[in-house]
């Protein structure tokens, strides 16, 4: 990871908390609209979303992180 974006605890629970609630819209909206073919299983499709909604919730934490970060400079311009 860059010096920019390290991962703290809170940064890792707020990350986990929005992975099972990513999971869980990509469950309801996504996983019945996934074609079913000879080799898939629920298994596998869960697996596959659990991995777009992990990826979702760190870039969601990224995005978080830069609006803090220019929140913090416009102040500091401000004065």
């Amino acid at each position: 990871m860059s010096a920019m974006w390290k991962e703290d605890k809170e940064t890792q629970k707020r990350i986990q908390e929005n992975t099972v609630l990513f999971a869980a819209a990509l469950d309801d909206k996504v996983l019945p609209k996934m074609p079913n073919t000879k080799h898939s299983t629920i298994r596998g499709k869960r697996h596959f979303l659990g991995i777009i909604a992990e990826r979702q919730a760190r870039l969601q934490e990224q995005i978080d992180w830069l609006h803090r970060e220019q929140e913090k400079h416009r102040r500091l311009r401000e004065e």
